[in-house]
């Protein structure tokens, strides 16, 4: 990978972790920036002396003087901060950053199988697929893993179902996946809203689930997602370099040594786990993962070894700020970050509708 990539990738790294720190500053709360960080630095701090005491290794005398001082600065401030930084915002903006490198990353990778710019888990309907497998556990009184797991089921049948609906002789022409996605997008929530209305005492959850909102996080819900996410990152990072060989057809990949049946299945699973995983932790957010991977492609072309990790790096940081605006627009009430990029991406599809009009259906 070229240098100025390397840099790139390096300063969107930065950005992200300056996105975390203003949503962990920002709230109907605030602290100041400097308590912020002292009590994020202690927080290392003390975690550094965990793993030290876990190898049963020896503190050195740095690390003990630096904890001493961490304390020292931890003691300035309420113990309500604590609670409101390291219980509720933390893993909000921890899940907020992983949902948005989720949906970005799995909008890139649908964009570049189905040869489609407009194609992402929201429009392809992949989104209300793994609505409907998480309502019905919801629904259910199940909680947990099972959660992710029925979303993850739900995402893979909807894409299934409109990839095989759209696709013809010659591939999967551009308005008919549109079209497919945007009936099954329908059906799903027709299914979702018939067990919102029979659902009683969940209901209220469900309604505001199904919106996008990432007002219930916490650290259990971060330990239960956070093994999905990674098994599903790993087949869109391994295999993007194969991702640019399928571009050019079937028939060059396979000469070029790509199994692509076996290649687009493992795509195919390890994004509709994203995007499953995603709207298993914040309802139906639109939108992310059609924007994201448009723009950095754009700005930095189709090479996917780098659109991929590019559009993780801009997804995170972007959901984040989303989510910050969604919680202090109307402070101190909060929208659901759904409407946030709702607001924004709706624009943006009818604005690649109209550059691309001239496809063919």
């Amino acid at each position: 990978m070229r240098r100025s990539r390397v840099a790139i990738l390096c300063g969107l790294c930065v950005v992200t972790g300056l996105s975390g720190l203003i949503a962990l500053y920002g709230g109907s709360v605030r602290m100041p920036v400097r308590a912020v960080v002292e009590m994020l630095w202690a927080a290392g701090i003390s975690g550094l002396i965990a793993l030290y005491g876990a190898v049963r290794m020896p503190v050195p005398a740095t690390v003990e003087m630096l904890w001493s001082a961490a304390i020292r600065a931890m003691e300035k401030w309420p113990s309500s901060w604590q609670v409101i930084l390291f219980q509720l915002r933390l893993p909000r903006v921890l899940l907020a950053g992983l949902t948005g490198a989720s949906l970005a990353a799995a909008g890139a990778t649908y964009q570049g199988l189905f040869q489609n710019p407009m194609a992402d888990p929201f429009v392809l309907g992949v989104s209300a697929g793994a609505a409907l497998g998480a309502a019905i556990t919801m629904a259910g009184g199940f909680s947990g893993v099972m959660v992710p797991l029925a979303a993850f089921v739900g995402a893979l049948g909807a894409v299934a179902v409109v990839y095989t609906l759209a696709r013809g002789e010659g591939g999967a022409s551009v308005m008919t996946l549109l079209l497919a996605g945007v009936a099954m997008s329908a059906l799903l929530s027709g299914l979702v809203s018939l067990i919102i209305f029979f659902s009683g005492e969940e209901m209220r959850a469900i309604v505001y689930w199904t919106m996008g909102g990432l007002g219930r996080s916490n650290w259990a819900q971060l330990r239960t997602v956070l093994p999905f996410q990674a098994l599903g990152l790993v087949p869109l990072i391994v295999y993007s370099r194969h991702l640019n060989a399928m571009l050019m057809g079937d028939e060059t990949a396979l000469y070029l040594g790509v199994d692509v049946e076996r290649v687009r299945k493992y795509l195919l699973l390890g994004a509709s786990m994203l995007a499953a995983v995603a709207v298993s932790v914040g309802g139906i957010i639109g939108f992310v993962g059609l924007i994201v991977p448009h723009v950095v492609r754009l700005l930095a072309g189709p090479d996917h070894r780098f659109l991929m990790l590019a559009s993780i790096l801009v997804g995170a940081p972007f959901l984040i700020l989303a989510d910050l605006l969604a919680r202090t627009a109307m402070s101190p009430a909060e929208l659901p970050v759904g409407i946030i990029t709702a607001i924004l991406g709706g624009p943006f599809f009818l604005y690649l509708l109209v550059r691309h009009r001239k496809w063919k259906v």
